[in-house]
């Protein structure tokens, strides 16, 4: 049989015929599903654009502006008298601080002054900075001077702890003490912190903040809330505008300070040694997002420090042991004064 014989005679066509059928199938599969991603992903920005701007428009800024190295710092003062200065957790913005009653309870007393930290509610976060404590407390070291603040007591809760703790050291701003409240102050592993960090990755992260991660925050929300507040309940934080928190440029901001959490910390009961202002530490023993050891520790290294660890309490414990945060306010305040 000749060559041309055995190829006529044999499978090898059909073979190759189906193999390229094959090829070519995948590739139009492979085709579809890249068309259909890429679809979907654009759809998903369109819609968290219009999202966001809609949001914009219901919760516009409710308190005013100071401009500080070229940026436009929101801010709420409220009530006269000696000065308290608040500073919110990751993803989280001023209004924080008023769901949970504190402002009206403090401002009858006190100037209470609430900071949206760069990035969160209404203050912008320029690109090209890294948006360290130290770097976020020369910002509003500055913002307070230009209000005309002086020697305010100092509150933190969660990733704001570490912004009290960085301008309490500032030379420019003198405060009377700090009040820490759920922070964060032992470098860990945590798979949550690399999950949080996601949309911090370069080129992916911006990507992600656009499309995919706006959807998923909103169905998280209810379990993130139960999770900050157990074993207590959420219902103080219903006037909170979450929708505020699924825009892409507040989850791009919570993201890098994710990724920042445990460099930011390390040696941070060091550098609070020579602080000679009166500090109340408090955490929740029962804090799901942030152990109360945290707390401890930092105390133990902390001579002179006060620790309140509250049972039964979880990470929200402004909202739901209000009272206890207000006493530790006015404690520093007036420390010569018997405080109910």
């Amino acid at each position: 049989m000749s060559f041309f014989e055995r190829i006529s005679t044999s499978r090898w066509p059909i073979t190759i015929f189906a193999t390229k059928q094959t090829k070519s199938r995948q590739t139009s599969v492979l085709l579809a599903s890249g068309l259909a991603v890429a679809a979907t992903f654009g759809i998903s920005a369109i819609l968290n654009h219009y999202l966001t701007r809609k949001t914009e428009r219901e919760n516009p800024p409710e308190g005013k502006f100071v401009r500080v190295q070229g940026l436009n710092i929101h801010y709420v003062a409220q009530g006269d008298g000696p000065p308290v200065v608040m500073f919110h957790g990751n993803g989280s913005a001023l209004q924080d601080f008023q769901c949970a009653g504190l402002v009206d309870r403090l401002s009858s007393k006190h100037r209470v002054i609430l900071f949206d930290r760069p990035g969160f509610g209404h203050t912008g976060r320029p690109k090209g900075v890294v948006w360290t404590p130290e770097q976020q407390a020369a910002i509003f070291a500055d913002a307070l001077s230009k209000l005309g603040v002086e020697e305010p007591v100092i509150v933190g809760h969660s990733w704001g702890t570490l912004v009290a703790v960085a301008i309490a050291q500032e030379a420019r701003l003198r405060c009377r003490g700090l009040v820490l409240v759920s922070g964060y102050y032992l470098p860990s592993a945590r798979i949550d912190l690399i999950a949080g960090s996601v949309g911090a990755i370069p080129v992916i992260g911006p990507v992600l903040c656009h499309t995919v991660l706006p959807l998923l925050a909103r169905a998280s929300w209810p379990e993130l809330l139960r999770n900050l507040f157990a074993p207590r309940s959420t219902k103080s934080f219903a006037g909170f505008p979450k929708e505020l928190t699924f825009r892409p440029s507040q989850l791009s901001a919570s993201a890098h300070e994710t990724a920042m959490l445990n460099p930011a910390v390390v040696g941070i009961a060091r550098r609070l040694r020579g602080l000679r202002k009166p500090v109340t530490i408090m955490a929740g023993t029962a804090d799901r997002v942030i152990d109360a050891n945290h707390s401890a520790t930092l105390h133990h290294h902390l001579p002179g420090s006060s620790l309140e660890l509250l049972p039964l309490q979880g990470h929200m414990v402004h909202h739901t042991d209000r009272e206890r945060v207000v006493r530790a306010i006015e404690q520093i305040m007036f420390p010569q004064a018997e405080v109910s």
